[in-house]
Parts: structure tokens; sequence; C-alpha cells
């Protein structure tokens, strides 16, 4: 099933940009730098838990106490 949905999306994509000029700007998209950052945030929470010796479980228990 997943196949026919990738073969029918680039039978898609090959219509559309058939008589299509593409121009590329060289710009980086907002989404792309966006997400970009995010996983670099979480990663740096990640590998700082990993030096502390806590667990993902315990980092949540403590911003929970009040």
């Amino acid at each position: 099933m997943e196949f026919n949905k990738q073969v029918n999306a680039s039978m898609l994509l090959d219509r559309l940009t058939h008589h299509c000029y593409i121009l590329e700007t060289g710009n980086e998209s907002y989404r792309f730098r966006q997400s970009s950052e995010e996983a670099k945030v979480r990663i740096q929470a990640r590998e700082k838990l990993k030096r502390s010796g806590k667990t993902p479980e315990d980092s949540l228990y403590e911003e929970n106490l009040f």
C-alpha cells in the first residue's frame, strides 16, 4: 500500500514539474532552519542528561515538582 502512495506522489510531481522551470535561489528555507534549531536543542538536552547520569523520567519528575 505504501508503495502505491510513493509512486502516485512521484507521478504527480513529475506531471506538475514537466513544463515548469525550477529556480533555485540558494536560500535556506525557514522550515528547514527552524527544524534544525529544534533538533539541536533536543540533542543538547539529551547529551546533558547523559552527562548528569539521570534518566529522562527523572528530569520530567524534577520539572513537575513545586
